[in-house]
């Protein structure tokens, strides 16, 4: 499923964004979900590591991280 939505971009971004979808025959709507897919996990990634910073849950030594890695 899928939904239009409308978003009002600078000269330049668009200019930039037409020459990669030219460059890539891609579509500007593929190039802008693409955009957001990954401004959305570097979001996410981004909240987590602030709550981490701030939490008073108990740090994980190194050691320990490997040996479940490599378990």
């Amino acid at each position: 499923m899928s939904t239009t939505i409308s978003v009002l971009i600078s000269d330049p971004i668009a200019r930039r964004l037409s020459t990669i979808a030219s460059e890539t025959d891609q579509s500007q709507a593929y190039h802008l979900q693409k955009a957001l897919e990954l401004y959305f996990e570097e979001m996410a990634d981004l909240l987590i590591a602030k709550h981490r910073l701030h939490s008073s849950e108990l740090e994980i030594e190194f050691d320990a991280v490997v040996r479940e890695l490599n378990a």
